[in-house]
């Protein structure tokens, strides 16, 4: 890597961020922050005393250029983990190369995906044979991903154009690491994942998603190698979705819908490289009867998560039976892999997976001799139904416990980052304190901790409406009571650009669709309706940017990653306080942990959750010092309870109004609109 010299004192920042600094030389539209500045000199010291740093920058403090600038002066070689592919490759093709330039340096950086975005090679080859698709676009497709192939030099198929997200293709033509050959496979000179993954231990920074990043640290619990080479700077942004991920990543699951494919991939390699090796059709039926079975066991169950332990006391032996049986119905598949075992590495792989299967089976199988006990197991075991199949989960309790020694190793630099990390009452004078609840979760202990708020003047550019007649928020039909108030029409006129719903559940989303169809004079007479699940979410994104004046009504998935600056995002209307389903296993464990421990389980858990949700959520309003909007929140306990109070103070400080009427006035002032007449 070819860099200037590195500097840790603020001075040394100020070179780069300052007023006279090097990126207001460079970039004309570059705005000085000291906020910024304060992070890269913050980012530099962790750099420097090799100690962890877990910061938050409120929206537009630029926390993107305040750690990459240390990071690429640093002449470390890092990892740069962030929430999803999309910020990858912002990373890669826009952030760094352009700050190369400015900063006349060269470095080696690589952009890491997990093995599912890389064609394989010999997938890609078996496809021909074992491929089955219902649509004949569907086999154009994967004749497209052969031409690509045959020109691509890094294999990711993002950049095969002719393949649609969520292809029934992509499964053909990607390995897992349930059924990649590793070294024994034949096309392994070719493999874009090892080619990706070396790339990756010779580069100076390697840009991953937490997935991926997670993932890595899981292998490393195990025996297996690690993906990611062992550097000692990394990384941590968005650091607000990283808990979810690693959770995710140390959890074992086994699914109905898991065995139907292993049923297949059976079927398709016996047929292939064995045909007189064992009855491949009639053992591939009968195990996927018996996922059709163990499905069928459940359907008296709701959609939905069920603790194990209660169905244990409800089902009691019978709920052992049911594990079994399913334990019983891999036995022909077992052994019939067995005995071709040495004839070619897909059956070894494919008996791997078989006997993965029957050990995370047993793990539930053990639960019922743990289930009366009274101490809090490692791990949670539930069961989750949905409309395609059912599925058994153990997620560990303590996340903390496998990943505290990762974080505390000597001599290396952690840095957490994200614009929503403070979940605690707490300010900059005490940031150890409004980060404690994350810290706890992940078992850091801080070189430092630092709290940056946003350079945006929220009171200026903002509105939050609370008025004081809202409905209860524990209402089942919460959202159509909130779209119902008097005046609700008159404010989304007073918007200018786009309104986004956000949803606390995919029922209140369907709910407030169906309201808004209902009443299209009051709410779409100059609007696109835009719904989550009645198209993909980036191509609902996509529509709501470009029209200007969309109204997106969505859940979860629209609370955070989401930036629409300017007025195609005008108000944001959050239907209620986003707590966690009461019915959520882990949390329900989590929460008797708590008690055990002698804590309030709402205070120390579900109020942390709920706010950082929330300020996710609000964090999609405003994205720049020229955006203005609104953002009204449906729920009442945000005034009216100590704990509502306490989130409220949390949030950024928006101008508030307590009534439709005032909240009308003030949003028709704000941008400058004619008040509706009433």
């Amino acid at each position: 890597m070819n860099r200037p010299e590195p500097g840790t004192s603020a001075s040394a920042q100020n070179r780069y961020f300052g007023p006279q600094g090097l990126l207001r030389a460079r970039l004309p539209q570059f705005a000085v922050r000291r906020e910024q500045a304060a992070l890269a000199h913050a980012v530099s010291e962790a750099l420097g005393r090799r100690h962890t740093l877990v910061a938050e920058a409120g929206t537009g403090v630029g926390k993107t250029f305040a750690y990459l600038i240390p990071l690429l002066t640093s002449g470390r070689k890092a990892i740069v983990s962030t929430a999803s592919r999309t910020l990858q490759d912002q990373l890669f093709q826009r952030d760094i190369p352009r700050l190369l330039q400015i900063l006349g340096q060269t470095a080696r950086v690589v952009r890491l995906k997990g093995r599912a975005n890389y064609l394989c090679p010999y997938r890609l080859e078996t496809a021909k044979v074992d491929a089955r698709f219902n649509r004949a676009e569907d086999w154009q497709v994967l004749r497209e991903v052969r031409r690509f192939a045959a020109t691509t030099e890094e294999g990711d198929l993002a950049d095969c154009s002719e393949l649609p997200e969520n292809s029934p293709v992509i499964p053909w033509v990607t390995s897992t690491g349930e059924n990649c050959l590793g070294n024994t496979c034949p096309k392994i000179a070719g493999c874009f994942v090892v080619k990706a993954r070396n790339a990756a231990w010779q580069a100076d920074l390697v840009i991953v998603n937490h997935h991926l990043f997670c993932a890595d640290l899981a292998l490393l619990q195990g025996t297996e190698q690690s993906i990611l080479p062992d550097l000692d700077t990394i990384v941590i942004d968005e650091a607000h979705g990283f808990i979810a991920t690693a959770s995710q990543a140390f959890s074992d699951s086994i699914s109905s819908q898991q065995v139907t494919v292993l049923a297949r991939d059976i079927l398709a390699t016996g047929l292939r490289l064995a045909p007189d090796g064992a009855a491949w059709a009639e053992l591939s039926a009968a195990l996927e009867q018996t996922a059709m079975v163990f499905r069928s066991q459940f359907a008296d169950l709701s959609v939905g998560k069920w603790d194990w332990a209660r169905l244990l006391a409800d089902k009691g032996d019978g709920l052992g039976d049911s594990v079994a049986v399913f334990t019983q119905g891999l036995a022909p598949a077992r052994n019939a892999l067995q005995v071709n075992r040495e004839r070619h590495p897909e059956f070894e792989r494919l008996s791997v997976r078989v006997e993965a299967l029957i050990e995370r089976l047993t793990m539930f199988t053990d639960q019922q001799q743990q289930a009366d006990s009274a101490d809090m197991p490692a791990k949670v075991f539930w069961l989750e139904r949905t409309r395609f199949g059912v599925s058994l989960h153990a997620a560990p309790l303590d996340l903390a416990e496998p990943l505290t020694a990762t974080f505390q190793k000597p001599d290396r630099s952690w840095i957490f980052l994200s614009a929503t990390l403070a979940a605690e009452q707490g300010d900059a004078s005490d940031p150890e304190k409004a980060f404690g609840y994350f810290n706890r979760r992940l078992g850091l202990k801080p070189g430092r901790c630092l709290l940056l708020g946003s350079p945006f003047d929220f009171q200026k550019q903002a509105l939050l409406v609370l008025p004081e007649d809202l409905p209860d928020p524990k209402a089942p039909d919460l959202v159509v009571r909130l779209l119902s108030m008097p005046g609700i029409d008159a404010l989304f006129e007073t918007i200018p650009g786009g309104i986004m719903i956000l949803c606390t559940s995919l029922r209140a989303v369907s709910l407030a669709a169906a309201h808004v169809r209902a009443h299209p004079g009051q709410f779409l007479s100059s609007r696109r309706l835009l719904v989550q699940g009645e198209a993909a979410r980036g191509a609902l994104l996509d529509s709501f940017r470009s029209h200007g004046r969309g109204l997106l009504i969505g859940s979860a998935s629209f609370w955070e990653g989401v930036d629409v600056p300017g007025l195609a995002l005008s108000m944001v209307m959050i239907d209620k306080l986003p707590f966690a389903p009461p019915d959520d296993p882990v949390m329900q464990a989590r929460m008797k942990q708590a008690r055990q421990q002698g804590e309030d389980p709402f205070r120390s858990i579900q109020c942390p959750e709920a706010l950082l949700l929330l300020k996710q959520g609000i964090g999609r309003l405003i994205r720049s010092e020229a955006d203005k909007g609104v953002l009204l929140v449906g729920d009442r306990r945000l005034y009216q309870t100590g704990y509502g109070k306490s989130m409220l103070s949390g949030l950024p400080s928006f101008a508030q109004a307590r009534s439709m009427r005032e909240s009308i006035a003030v949003a028709g002032q704000l941008f400058g609109s004619p008040v509706p007449t009433q």
